[in-house]
């Protein structure tokens, strides 16, 4: 015999089960737009970067044509040859250029070749690289200070054979700023905040003489950046300038070599993007070593450009001449800041 059920409990049930069924439609559905703006954000994302993307390869395509440019404008290309100048430019100053394999680094991981340039990020990525090399000794020895980071140039130099076999196949960079802008980093760099650095040493040296030195043999008298400027000026035309002023184009040659990137300083994500570095090999980047040291602020560049003479900005236009033609870079702001 069957139990009779009131009438109301059937209601009852029916109404809880009419709420449970209406919670759970309201709830796919608000899963379902969660859904479907966390995919429109990602694809919003991934158009932002595609763009981002599109925008550095144009660059990188508009920078090498202004290279390969100028490069057959004014001079002569053969990969077996010192490249010199011909035509009017001779007469302002000469330059030659050669493939120096101690310049570059060279990693198999990422498959990169990067031409190093101090004072223009070369901390940064050599850190970067002394990650990718990933040997534990050598990185231990860089924290504890037995080792230098700049040494992990004698890890990852490629020999000339090895750096011409493979740059077909690598990925070639190098990182360039304003010489104008490298020129003063350095100077405050090397010479004012280290005054027993070898550069400080020998270029103060060279300048004031012995009586420069103190007796810890470090700097003692540091020179103004007038004096430092004309010094760049009377010896770039018969020595070789040191490697932290000296002209980009005599340490990484780019009229002998096509590089893929082109980067300025203030680039360097998009530089680890574009290779493929930071998604890649690192769940985290390393630090970016002395972002701002020695670094150059509009307000830097005004105190000390505005203390030389306009010949002087002139004459060190002439010495960095090749670099900006190169690079896309011009002297009109500093002409302006000038002592006529």
């Amino acid at each position: 015999m069957y139990r009779k059920y009131p009438q109301s409990l059937f209601l009852v049930v029916f109404t809880v089960f009419l709420y449970l069924h209406l919670r759970y439609l309201i709830y796919s559905e608000h899963s379902y737009i969660q859904t479907r703006l966390y995919h429109v954000k990602a694809i919003k994302k991934e158009i932002q970067e595609g763009f981002g993307t599109k925008d550095m390869t144009k660059k990188m395509f508009e920078r090498r044509n202004l290279i390969r440019e100028v490069c057959s404008r004014i001079g002569e290309v053969n990969i077996d040859k010192p490249w010199n100048f011909n035509g009017e430019d001779t007469q302002d100053f000469n330059v030659e250029q050669h493939i120096h394999p101690s310049n570059f680094l060279m990693d198999p991981l990422t498959k990169t070749l990067y031409c190093y340039v101090h004072k223009i990020g070369s901390s940064s990525l050599m850190n970067v690289y002394s990650y990718l090399d990933n040997n534990t000794d050598f990185l231990s020895d860089i924290k504890s200070g037995k080792k230098y980071l700049y040494e992990i140039h004698r890890r990852m130099n490629p020999s000339y054979s090895e750096l011409m076999e493979n740059l077909p196949d690598y990925y070639s960079f190098i990182v360039v700023r304003h010489p104008f802008e490298r020129l003063l980093s350095a100077f405050r760099d090397r010479i004012v905040m280290n005054p027993c650095s070898d550069a400080a040493v020998y270029t103060t040296k060279a300048i004031f003489g012995s009586k420069a030195l103190n007796v810890s043999g470090c700097v003692a008298k540091v020179p103004s950046f007038r004096v430092f400027a004309q010094y760049i000026i009377d010896r770039s035309d018969h020595e070789e300038l040191d490697k932290h002023w000296r002209p980009i184009y005599k340490l990484c040659s780019p009229c002998l070599i096509n590089y893929d990137g082109i980067f300025r300083l203030n680039e360097l994500n998009e530089l680890f993007h574009l290779t493929g570095i930071s998604r890649k090999y690192f769940k985290k980047m390393p630090d970016l070593k002395n972002p701002t040291k020695g670094g150059t602020s509009s307000k830097h560049v005004n105190k000390f450009y505005s203390n030389l003479k306009c010949n002087m900005i002139k004459d060190l236009g002439r010495v960095y001449k090749l670099d900006m033609l190169l690079f896309g870079y011009n002297s009109k702001i500093y002409e302006q800041m000038c002592i006529s």
